[in-house]
């Protein structure tokens, strides 16, 4: 589990981390789907189905994971995530 507490913090290790777990062939994402399965006013479950690609767009893997996303202080931002992507 990794915890950012702020910006800096993401910005400072996600990238780097993310770029090692994606491995040497990947070069871009695409969102295959966005399900809302529950939600109210302040915080949405949405499973997410996505799809690395290489250079030429042929797919690497495809995953799913599970974003809760939560409004604080009148923002939305992501609150946890699970997955079992690399």
């Amino acid at each position: 589990m990794a915890i950012w507490h702020d910006r800096s913090d993401l910005e400072a290790t996600y990238l780097r981390d993310f770029y090692q777990r994606a491995g040497p062939d990947w070069h871009h994402t695409i969102l295959d789907s966005a399900d809302v399965l529950h939600s109210s006013e302040h915080k949405v479950h949405v499973l997410i189905q996505f799809t690395r690609c290489d250079a030429d767009g042929a797919a690497i893997a495809t995953y799913r994971s599970l974003w809760i996303m939560t409004r604080v202080d009148g923002r939305w931002g992501a609150q946890a995530r699970s997955s079992f992507a690399p």
